[in-house]
């Protein structure tokens, strides 16, 4: 039997890290790496008998296109986060520049991570991301559309990210733990105050997890939206503080306008779109979680996912 070979972009990140431990564990798939920076992946991973490393960039895709057409499975998770017309050009042009490749050779299906930001919480697309987001926005909402336009593709399955969690010592840290992690003495104040808002996480690890269920089975819808039951804004700096060993006895109220106007005040830029995310502050959706596919959460709780950061509570 032909062993299947799957294409992943952003594979030296967080989510990459985890879905690489999951996929060389539950699959016995050959892992073609698109790695602009072989020094961001763990050590453990470069002399892999499974997995062949690419050295390039979304940026000349086309130079991977042969490897990519061959591919079984593509996974494209990398994304540009810049506010700049980079974000265009890698998030949107490049991205279906690669599905068109895949399309072209032997891809069974594509998996690709978009970011719920784009979503209103009825989890349909929200025209407001296009008007007040920042280039990474805009260009995560174009390709969106473009995508569900493109013809002759094999199934196309988009996962929505909600606030991603995860890392430890040999895997990068999302952004959000990332932060709690080195502002932990700043927690200590936040704890006595609330604010209006609700979001959903999800944890990298259960991200992997469900990644390779989608890859290994097939769905009858094509979009999912990954996170954990939503939170409210108080309740999670609770969740945090306990994690952290710290006790909440009260919370002041904030409102969201006033915290806004505050900021302002103070000197702090507001873009837009902060400003719009401010103030719109229900950020949950209709979401899927491991349970969903038959699978159980590693990290359920936001405590369980904030005790998963090395140091916390030290």
């Amino acid at each position: 039997m032909t062993t299947p070979h799957y294409f992943i972009t952003g594979a030296s990140g967080c989510i990459g890290h985890y879905l690489l431990e999951n996929l060389l564990e539950s699959t016995d798939a050959h892992l073609d790496c698109l790695i602009r920076n072989k020094a961001k992946l763990h050590k453990r991973y470069h002399k892999h008998p499974r997995i062949t490393l690419h050295k390039g960039k979304l940026d000349d895709i086309k130079a991977q296109e042969s490897v990519v057409k061959n591919c079984d499975i593509l996974i494209h998770i990398a994304t540009a986060w810049n506010d700049d017309p980079y974000s265009m050009e890698i998030n949107y042009h490049k991205t279906l520049d690669l599905i068109k490749y895949a399309s072209k050779g032997k891809c069974k299906k594509i998996i690709y991570y978009s970011t719920a930001s784009i979503l209103s919480g009825n989890n349909k697309a929200n025209p407001d991301a296009l008007e007040y987001g920042p280039m990474y926005i805009k260009s995560k909402y174009r390709a969106h559309e473009a995508i569900k336009k493109m013809q002759n593709t094999p199934p196309i399955y988009t996962v929505f990210l909600t606030l991603v969690m995860g890392g430890r010592f040999d895997i990068p840290y999302s952004h959000i733990s990332g932060g709690i992690k080195d502002n932990q003495k700043y927690l200590k104040i936040a704890r006595f105050f609330s604010a209006k808002g609700t979001f959903n996480f999800m944890h990298g690890k259960d991200i992997a997890l469900i990644t390779t269920h989608l890859i290994l089975h097939d769905q009858k819808h094509n979009e999912f939206v990954l996170g954990q039951e939503k939170i409210s804004v108080k309740h999670a700096i609770k969740e945090i503080n306990h994690a952290c060993g710290n006790r909440v006895y009260f919370q002041f109220p904030l409102n969201n306008a006033f915290i806004v106007k505050l900021a302002k005040l103070l000197g702090v830029k507001f873009d837009p779109w902060g400003e719009y995310c401010a103030m719109h502050h229900n950020q949950s959706y209709f979401v899927s979680k491991p349970e969903d596919f038959n699978k159980k959460s590693y990290f359920p709780t936001l405590n369980d996912a904030v005790k998963d950061i090395e140091g916390i509570g030290n």
